[in-house]
């Protein structure tokens, strides 16, 4: 028995075979996302489109290598240089175009070039308006190195170094990097000079010679390179244009001085003076007292904690100066020793303090004459007279703070004296 595949056709009409199926509506949250990108991407072309408009602008660069001579090996060392240049400065290169020059169609330096994926173009032959821009820039870059030889004096044997000049200039400008603070060619400058291998024999010759600037260097970073009169040549970052020659401005006659003659003469030995004040925070803080008007017997005992910490005599009359932990004394303003009259040392080297305590003393004391002001602590004193003070003036004594086993002498008056005195 055979077997029999029955095969049922549904015939349906042209559009039923034309007729796309129905996608799904696309849902509403990712259709905001996608307007909201292409509104993004309208916005960010056109402000590229504004910034660049419709043309895009163009620079020529230009770049100069001195030859030694027009053989092959010179010439394709110089183009590898070339390259290596303008890709260190970040510049694409994918095509070079020149004239026909036998010495730049090698098939050494055009297979070196197909390495690196630079495509080479040539002009025809005794045609140099297909090379127009090249040739203009060659007129240009020789008329202003005859412009920079005949102003700065330098002999012809320099033209490949203003050539090398003129076109780093160029390039300079074209790309808007400043040029205002680098040296004129030609112009006189000093450079540093080092000596190698002479085992310090000439560390006392002047470390600065003359020279004249000639270019930039192309080896050393920043470095720029200097002509020596002698036609040597030295590349340095140490260069300096426009220095002086003090020497050579001043007058080498001799010149006799007249010495004043000295205030003194030192018989001994004597300490040198301290180069700071010791008492400027002391007087310091005396002059905050005062603008705060602090008078109070607290306030001037502060002040006295601070003046027992610095160099004062142990007693009136004496040059030498102590500091003493264990109390003290202080005295400022008028003194008489003998005949002779004057101010206390103290009082000049701290006005700040003695008008101070002056103030506390008169608002403390309720007296406004005196003719001197003392602060006095643990001083052990023999009774003694005053005799040469005023006559009819007091003594004022004040206690600044409690104290014990503490007594003064006081004279009594001659109505205060009995038998049994």
């Amino acid at each position: 028995m055979e077997n029999v595949i029955q095969v049922q056709y549904t015939q349906k009409s042209m559009e039923d075979v034309i007729q796309e199926e129905e996608s799904e509506p696309f849902p509403e949250e990712d259709r905001m996302d996608l307007d909201q990108k292409n509104e993004d991407y309208s916005k960010m072309y056109k402000e590229v489109f504004d910034q660049v408009g419709d043309e895009m602008e163009f620079q020529t660069l230009l770049y100069v290598v001195p030859l030694r001579s027009r053989q092959k090996v010179d010439v394709n060392a110089a183009m590898r240089r070339m390259y290596l240049q303008v890709r260190q400065e970040g510049h694409p290169i994918t095509r070079v175009h020149s004239d026909r020059a036998r010495e730049l169609k090698s098939s050494a330096l055009r297979q070196w070039l197909y390495e690196k994926d630079v495509w080479i173009t040539t002009g025809e032959s005794q045609t140099p308006q297909q090379n127009g821009r090249a040739e203009a820039m060659v007129k240009s870059v020789k008329k202003y190195a005859k412009v920079l030889l005949g102003a700065s004096s330098l002999p012809r044997e320099c033209w490949p170094l203003a050539m090398s000049y003129a076109a780093q200039r160029q390039r300079k400008r074209a790309l808007g990097q400043p040029t205002t603070k680098d040296p004129t060619f030609g112009v006189g400058v000093a450079v540093k000079t080092k000596v190698f291998g002479t085992g310090g024999s000439y560390d006392l010759d002047p470390r600065w010679g003359e020279g004249r600037f000639v270019g930039y260097s192309s080896d050393v970073k920043n470095g720029l390179v200097v002509r020596y009169d002698d036609g040597t040549f030295v590349t340095s970052c140490h260069v300096r244009e426009g220095l002086v020659d003090a020497e050579a401005l001043a007058d080498g006659s001799p010149v006799e001085v007249e010495l004043p003659v000295p205030e003194r003469r030192l018989r001994t030995k004597a300490r040198l003076a301290l180069i700071t004040n010791p008492y400027e925070d002391i007087e310091a803080y005396a002059k905050e007292l005062d603008v705060e008007e602090m008078y109070e017997p607290g306030d001037v005992l502060n002040l006295w904690e601070k003046l027992k910490s610095i160099p004062r005599p142990t007693r009136r009359g004496m040059k030498s100066m102590v500091v003493k932990d264990n109390g003290g004394s202080f005295y400022a303003g008028c003194y008489t020793h003998g005949g002779v009259c004057g101010i206390m040392k103290l009082t000049r080297q701290l006005p700040n303090v003695t008008a101070y305590l002056v103030k506390a003393a008169k608002e403390m004391t309720g007296s406004g004459d005196f003719g001197s002001v003392a602060v006095v602590e643990n001083v052990s004193m023999a009774p003694h007279r005053d005799s040469h003070n005023q006559e009819g003036t007091l003594n004022t004594v004040t206690a600044l703070t409690d104290f014990n086993n503490g007594q003064v002498w006081v004279e009594k008056k001659e109505t205060d004296y009995g038998h049994d005195d």
